[in-house]
């Protein structure tokens, strides 16, 4: 992520205004370099300007993010402008978020988990003030805990639930009008059907009154010890599934669901996306609107393009990327931590219709092709690199997870190419000074600059993940184009405990250069 803040100080107001910093990648223009990147995306669309267009919501599971894209361009194009500004209209949320228009008044509501009662689901009814502007405000029920969606038991209400890593079903399921969800069990590899009677007993299409009508929606089971599914024989009762020792109910580690008419018969799909896959299973369902009962699957879906294979527990998204009227699939990482974090936005055009899509596999890199984002863990210093007598960036991050487990810790160099009153950056060498040799044996580098051989250049420091330093010496001369030489490790044989942080400065004014080392704290 690249942003400046200009503080201007007035009497005893405070200014903060964010600067748009040109960023360059070999020599094409990034459109989003301040958006900090994108690791778990939600997708919805939503019209946030009010020009009919479909924009993009996008929920970022890492740091519970919100960034807004408006559509530009012709429809069919895939043109947003990154748009930070409508991002404040929303409220806090939390782990998950889906925007679904749950009562038909051309605004779009917020689905999300509960920010007070875990596993519960919270709505954020969405409206128009006087002047146009998009508001939200948390729905609340007369019975029960009255900010989550409930459905009675025996004796009284309890919560819709939602684990707090999954991704519900928020559609109308059975077709009657009114918005349904689709969860799996915290107790169970089953995936239960929450009706909305609404509809059913006239209580208005703003009302929201939920029964759990189905233990198992769909009929099938997914195994408890992986993404195995199996299909039941009949439509009338639920699959066995696998069981451990006999027992059936074990708690389900892990689903996200995208729930959709994928085959134009007027009743809904599903894609199934499982904690410990890569890939994404689409089910058929052979019964009906208001009877789902799976007959088919197909694995490593698509079959017939290009397959999703992205590590791993991936979230699945029906949404329109290209406002040309058909919802398109977009297919990330439902997972914050260890998921792939590189070319891991994958896209799929709809080249049928909206009720009958056909996805076409289009790019894995989906708007994050526009952003300066170098993963977790971002530690930059600041240096004139080149010699020119700008300002570069020496970036050190905490590394890219790639397939299988794999991260590759590295440094990055953006060069200024602007000025010093205009700063332009180019990003110039994703893996400076071949830093990623280093990163099976430590990783996480965060660099420091200053003289410390007191030869007039700037030699560099570097903390590790180990609280250990390495420490490179700048040979070129002052105010030339650094050149290093090999890097020692264990400088000094500090070690400060985990994710070592230098900076190099004269604390005590006598004319040499101290060395301030951070630490993670326990």
């Amino acid at each position: 992520m690249i942003w400046v803040i200009f503080l201007n100080y007035t009497g005893r107001s405070q200014n903060f205004d964010r600067i748009n910093v040109p960023v360059y990648k070999g020599n094409k223009k990034l459109k989003y370099p301040d958006t900090g990147g994108l690791r778990a995306g939600q997708f919805s669309n939503i019209d946030l300007n009010g020009d009919g267009k479909q924009d993009l919501f996008v929920f970022d599971r890492n740091g519970d993010q919100i960034m807004t894209f408006i559509k530009t361009g012709v429809s069919g194009s895939l043109d947003y402008e990154y748009a930070p500004e409508y991002a404040a209209i929303f409220p806090p949320l939390r782990n998950w978020a889906l925007l679904v228009d749950y009562n038909h008044d051309g605004v779009m509501d917020i689905f999300s988990s509960s920010g007070y009662y875990p596993g519960s689901v919270e709505v954020w009814k969405g409206s128009k003030d006087q002047n146009g502007r998009l508001t939200f405000r948390l729905k609340t029920f007369d019975y029960g805990l009255k900010e989550i969606l409930q459905f009675p038991i025996s004796n009284g209400y309890t919560q819709i639930y939602v684990s707090s890593i999954d991704m519900p079903g928020v559609v109308d399921v059975d077709g009657d009008g009114d918005i349904d969800m689709i969860s799996f069990e915290a107790d169970g590899s089953y995936a239960s059907f929450y009706k909305n009677l609404s509809v059913e007993e006239n209580l208005g299409i703003d009302s929201m009154k939920f029964i759990r009508q189905d233990l198992c929606w769909g009929k099938f089971a997914e195994n408890q010890f992986g993404e195995a599914l199996t299909l039941s024989s009949s439509p009338f009762s639920c699959s066995t599934g696998v069981t451990d020792g006999g027992n059936t109910g074990v708690r389900h580690s892990g689903s996200s669901v995208a729930i959709f008419d994928n085959d134009g018969d007027g009743d809904m799909d599903l894609l199934l996306a499982d904690i410990g896959s890569s890939r994404l299973t689409r089910l058929f369902n052979g019964g009906s609107p208001s009877m789902a009962y799976m007959t088919r699957i197909e694995n490593n879906f698509p079959s017939d393009d290009v397959p999703v294979n992205l590590d791993y527990f991936l979230g699945a998204y029906y949404v329109d990327t290209d406002d040309d009227g058909k919802r398109d699939l977009v297919v990330t990482p439902n997972e914050i931590n260890s998921a792939e974090s590189q070319n891991h936005v994958w896209l799929y055009k709809n080249t049928g219709t909206d009720s009958a899509p056909v996805f076409k596999f289009v790019k894995n890199d989906f708007l994050i092709d526009e952003m300066a984002f170098f993963n977790s863990a971002s530690h930059p210093a600041f240096a004139d690199v080149n010699g020119d007598g700008l300002q570069d960036i020496i970036l050190g991050t905490g590394g890219i997870q790639q397939k299988g487990g794999k991260k590759k810790n590295r440094m990055v160099l953006l060069l200024n190419n602007g000025t010093q009153a205009s700063p332009s950056y180019n990003i110039a060498d994703e893996d400076y000074l071949n830093f990623s040799q280093y990163g099976d044996l430590t990783g996480r580098f965060a660099p420091a600059f200053g003289d410390l051989d007191n030869d007039g250049d700037q030699d560099l420091i570097i903390g590790d993940a180990h609280g250990q330093l390495y420490y490179a010496v700048n040979h070129a001369g002052k105010n030339k184009p650094m050149e290093f030489n090999a890097p020692s490790y264990y400088f000094g044989e500090i070690f400060v405990g985990q994710n070592a942080k230098p900076q190099i400065i004269d604390l005590d004014n006598d004319g040499l250069k101290d060395l301030i080392v951070g630490e993670k704290k326990q």
